[in-house]
């Protein structure tokens, strides 16, 4: 879900929501040009579609009917969720400048641990390497319960197996 919501409002999403709500507006007043009748034509239901939308409202056409009300209720809910759409894509932008400008200062310092890191894992495999030639076969497997180095099992250890 907030993958949805981070692509809607983002450049990209708004490349579709652009178009997609012009459509719906020409659509919105061709269709209430239709449902109020022959004194509205269907440019001056694409005209108050537009006006309705940006909240000019001229007073020039106005709906007569329950349906051509319905209409501009909807169209009002597509401009202000449009312009909730842009804003929010407008936040999302600065956002976003604003948390690569943050990291931008912590990629070094991880850089530098991690060249650490590679450093100390170095220096292990080294030991290991020494390690490897100062012990004799076998003697990192020890049945009795000595640990890696060759010493001898604990007190514990011992007891427990009755020794």
């Amino acid at each position: 879900m907030s993958g949805l919501i981070t692509s809607v409002f983002s450049a990209r999403g708004l490349r579709f929501a652009v178009p997609g709500a012009v459509a719906g507006l020409v659509a919105s007043g061709l269709l209430f040009s239709l449902v109020e009748g022959p004194a509205v034509s269907p440019w001056d239901g694409v005209w108050w579609a537009f006006t309705t939308i940006s909240t000019v409202g001229y007073g020039d056409v106005i709906p007569r009917t329950v349906l051509g009300r319905v209409i501009g209720i909807l169209v009002m809910i597509l401009g202000v969720g449009f312009l909730f759409l842009l804003a929010g894509t407008l936040i999302e932008r600065f956002i976003a400048i604003e948390v690569r400008r943050d990291l931008s200062g912590i990629e070094e310092p991880e850089r530098e641990i991690l060249r650490r890191l590679e450093a100390v894992d170095a220096r292990l495999a080294s030991i290991d390497a020494r390690l490897a030639r100062l012990e004799p076969p076998g003697a990192s497997a020890d049945p009795d319960g000595g640990d890696e180095v060759g010493r001898r099992p604990s007190a514990g250890a011992q007891r427990r197996r009755g020794r």
